[in-house]
């Protein structure tokens, strides 16, 4: 049966919702690119400094995502996904405030952890809600929505650089999480309910990683 307009037009705002947090990343390094002369310049630090943001928000990207998986497995997402957006945001103010290099680039580590939470949980949410067949259908909806943000973010990011400087990229994305904030709260119920969740020690779940790193096949991808 197909749907009706208003039940498709809500799946459609619930797809652009999934696919704007899977966002949070591209766009949180995207957008600050052009600045990055001007950050050099303004904290009196050398290109090398500044550039060592980028670096530690991939690792801190990659590394909560290791994290939030087995995490909201146990507690569900919504709760989980809401605490990571916030230390993004907290992490982004903290960014707009920085004083010197080292303090922006502990900031822009915590901003990598909490915003892999919405990377992360966005797919996960999508294999809550839909079957294989569908999921990959929204899946590739996303990642089309989210290849826009690797391709505008530059461009904005030049904008806000002529008009606020450097520190107002970073106002950019604290204002992008807490619209995201509101919108999780508002509109994306628990997609995990209690029955469905991992019984699972999170210490029996982090040791899978362990297994995955002694087996060769694993490896070799």
């Amino acid at each position: 049966m197909s749907q009706s307009a208003p039940e498709a037009a809500r799946e459609g705002r619930f797809v652009l919702l999934l696919g704007a947090l899977v966002a949070f990343g591209p766009l949180a390094i995207d957008l600050y690119l052009p600045a990055l002369p001007a950050m050099a310049a303004g904290l009196a630090a050398s290109t090398e400094a500044v550039q060592l943001t980028i670096t530690v928000f991939l690792a801190g990207f990659s590394l909560g995502m290791l994290f939030y998986g087995p995490i909201s497995d146990r507690y569900g997402r919504r709760s989980v996904l809401m605490s990571g957006i916030t230390i993004f945001v907290l992490a982004s103010l903290a960014c707009v405030v920085a004083p010197a290099v080292e303090q922006l680039i502990v900031a822009r580590f915590l901003q990598a952890l909490g915003g892999g939470a919405a990377s992360v949980l966005a797919r996960a949410v999508v294999r809550d809600v839909y079957t294989p067949t569908e999921a990959i259908r929204k899946l590739s909806l996303m990642a089309m929505v989210t290849a826009i943000a690797p391709l505008l973010a530059p461009l904005l990011g030049s904008m806000l650089l002529a008009h606020f400087g450097w520190r107002g990229t970073f106002g950019a994305l604290l204002v992008w999480g807490l619209f995201s904030l509101l919108v999780v709260w508002k509109l994306l119920p628990e997609t995990l309910p209690a029955e469905r969740r991992s019984q699972l020690s999170l210490a029996s779940a982090f040791a899978a990683y362990g297994r995955l790193l002694c087996d060769p096949v694993a490896l070799g991808l």
